[in-house]
C-alpha cells in the first residue's frame, strides 16, 4: 500500500459535510499517459462519508483537462485535514472523452497480497461501475454549479 501523503492546498469552498480544496501542480505529472503540465489546477470535491473523491483538473489557462475518481474508504472531513484511504481503482475522464477504469491491476495486486479482500475489492468494483454509468448524467465541470462568492481563500 502507498504511505500517507500530504499535499499543499487552499480551500475553495467549505459547507457542512463539504469541502472542495484547490490545489496547484508545482511540477509536471502524468495521469493515464496524459501530461498534466506544472501550473494546472486540480478542484477536489470531497464529501463526508462519501466512497469517492472527485477532482476537476484543469489547464494554467483554465481549459477543463479531464475529471480523476478515487474510489475510497468513507471521506473524513476535519477541521484541517481530510482523510480517508484510496482504495486504488480510479475513473480517469478527459474533458470530451469517455470514462475509462484505471489501476485494476493494483487492485488485484492488492487482493493477491492480502492488502484488500474480496469483498471489498468486488464492492469499490461495483461502485466504479455505478459513477462510470451515472457520468453520462453529469457535466463539468462540477465547480460551476458552485456559489462563486461562496468561494473562500484560505490555507489547510
Amino acid at each position: 500500500m502507498k504511505p500517507d501523503q500530504v499535499f499543499p492546498c487552499q480551500v475553495f469552498l467549505r459547507r457542512e459535510g463539504y469541502l472542495v480544496l484547490r490545489y496547484v501542480n508545482e511540477e509536471a505529472s502524468e495521469v493515464a499517459g496524459m501530461v498534466i503540465p506544472a501550473g494546472s489546477i486540480t478542484l477536489a470535491h470531497y464529501v463526508q462519508a462519501a466512497s469517492s473523491v472527485w477532482w476537476e483538473m484543469y489547464y494554467p489557462d483554465g481549459a477543463h483537462l479531464a475529471d480523476l475518481i478515487h474510489l475510497t474508504s468513507p471521506v473524513q472531513i476535519r477541521t484541517a485535514e481530510v482523510e480517508y484511504t484510496d482504495l486504488l481503482l480510479d475513473i480517469w475522464r478527459p474533458s470530451g472523452e469517455q470514462p475509462r477504469l484505471l489501476d485494476e491491476d493494483e487492485l488485484q495486486e492488492a487482493v493477491a497480497g492480502g492488502y484488500l479482500n474480496a469483498q471489498t475489492a468486488e464492492a469499490v468494483q461495483q461502485k466504479a461501475r455505478e459513477i462510470i454509468s451515472d457520468l453520462a448524467g453529469h457535466v463539468s465541470p462540477l465547480w460551476h454549479k458552485l456559489d462563486p462568492p461562496e468561494a473562500e481563500a484560505s490555507d489547510v
